[in-house]
């Protein structure tokens, strides 16, 4: 198998396999590796930097009939090259009573890692900020605030607040949000969930990590937010938060991947840089994993080139992950509506941007209509300007990456110093070269494998090669 063959002997990284005829070491690798393009990578099993590619399915339904499509879509993923899923798990389904979990929900879930595993995807499970009814409940019972008394930290009471904001500017998600930091009882349950999810879900061969939370926000009346100020509560509350949860996780899975996000929308849309502090982690296994939505594509119209905001997210973004030393995982990216006229161009943007800085990407979101966040055509595979993302990649570059290139039209290309005897590992979907490509290498041999829809390229460096230089061009 393309990603689980080296699973069933060796428990040390649930992501990566070695190809046939190489070994697998009793010692662990270091958990990242960092190319002189400055970007950390996570390792697989033999030490290779891993690159993940995919996409975010998402089921809102509760209970046992819960992620009855995924292997069907999850299939459909793999067939295009991805090799990389996100999936959020409800709190509101898990706990619709505190204390008492759904077992039935609980049950469905865990069918998301088989499929996952038949199709050779690795998981990301993220807790979803759907709160349970308890939750907000509780949060209904706080003093009743205008949105004049909140000021312009939230809309939530008008149609503005209500089409830009959506559930974010909602005075009582806000109250619930406060309750998540500040009521010991409301994070107890937090902690006690992860915990549960962890020790259910470690031994799961598909697992990379967990998201924390999906796109936390805050409540400006609890936080005392200066308006001048407003995400200052990343660098207490939120830091915090992630630290418990980590502490938490690490009681039953000391192995997988930590991912955070910073707060929804300073980050993701207005392009600030983060005020989350450091997550300690004694596995040293943390990823800095934010979103990027354009504002202007978040309301529904379109991109514009001139106002510069994917190079202002990059300038702003990659700071934290710089200042730590994580790897940086763009965890969830994508325009409402991929058909507007600069969708491509903003697509081809943010895609250049992950090259260049990221080692991972998520798309958003794998269901059909190419409007409403919903980015596949009526054939279930990625269209419009979102069709940009089926193409070749490296999934495991064995040294110390140069650079990375996967433009849609020119094909993919990456230079890296060699290390280690295990091959570098890129796959190339037919569906992205219909009339074939051509493979352009110096420093090294390569070996082509069919695999139904797409090619693996199995790359080994020459011995006394210092340097690899690989394209993968369209015909």
């Amino acid at each position: 198998m393309r990603w689980l063959s080296v699973v069933a002997v060796s428990a040390i990284v649930a992501v990566g396999g070695p190809s046939v005829g190489t070994s697998v070491s009793s010692a662990a690798p270091p958990p990242t590796v960092t190319g002189e393009n400055g970007v950390v990578y996570p390792t697989d099993p033999q030490g290779r930097a891993l690159l993940l590619r995919g996409w975010e399915f998402a089921d809102e339904s509760c209970g046992p009939e819960a992620f009855a499509e995924t292997p069907e879509k999850f299939r459909q993923m793999a067939d295009l090259g991805y090799n990389a899923i996100r999936v959020p798990f409800n709190w509101e389904c898990a706990e619709p009573t505190e204390g008492n979990y759904d077992e039935a929900y609980l049950t469905a879930y865990t069918t998301v890692f088989r499929a996952a595993e038949a199709a050779e995807l690795v998981v990301t499970p993220v807790l979803n900020d759907h709160f349970p009814g308890w939750v907000l409940e509780r949060a209904g019972d706080r003093p009743a605030t205008s949105s004049a008394e909140l000021g312009s930290a939230t809309l939530g009471s008008t149609d503005v607040g209500a089409s830009v904001l959506g559930k974010h500017g909602d005075l009582e998600f806000l109250a619930a949000w406060g309750l998540v930091y500040d009521d010991a009882e409301v994070r107890g349950r937090v902690l006690d969930l992860w915990e549960l999810l962890a020790g259910r879900f470690h031994d799961e061969p598909s697992l990379f990590g967990y998201d924390l939370f999906n796109e936390p926000w805050f409540d400006p009346l609890a936080t005392g937010s200066s308006l001048l100020d407003p995400f200052a509560g990343e660098a207490d509350r939120l830091t915090s938060l992630y630290q418990d949860i980590a502490d938490r996780i690490r009681t039953v899975d000391a192995t997988h991947w930590l991912l955070v996000e910073p707060f929804w929308a300073g980050v993701g849309s207005l392009a600030l840089p983060t005020r989350l502090g450091e997550i300690r982690d004694s596995a040293q296994k943390v990823a800095y994993a934010p979103h990027i939505y354009s504002l202007a594509m978040e309301a529904g119209g379109d991109y514009d080139p001139a106002g510069g905001f994917v190079a202002d997210y990059w300038d702003a973004v990659v700071g934290y992950a710089q200042r730590y030393r994580l790897p940086l995982l763009i965890w969830e990216w994508g325009p409402q509506n991929p058909k507007t006229p600069n969708a491509d161009r903003y697509v081809r943007e943010v895609m250049a941007g992950i090259d260049a800085h990221a080692a991972g990407s998520m798309s958003f979101a794998w269901c059909t209509g190419l409007s409403g966040w919903c980015n596949l055509g009526e054939d279930g595979v990625p269209g419009a300007a979102m069709a940009q993302t089926v193409g070749a990649y490296p999934q495991r570059i064995a040294g110390e990456p140069i650079s990375l290139a996967t433009d849609p039209a020119a094909g993919a290309t990456l230079s890296f110093r060699p290390r280690g005897e295990a091959p570098t590992v890129m796959v190339v979907p037919k569906a992205a070269y219909p009339n074939g490509y051509d493979v352009d290498l110096d420093g090294g041999a390569y070996t082509v494998t069919p695999n139904g829809t797409f090619d693996v390229l199995d790359i080994t460096a020459d011995p006394t090669a210092d340097r690899v230089d690989v394209t993968v061009g369209r015909r």
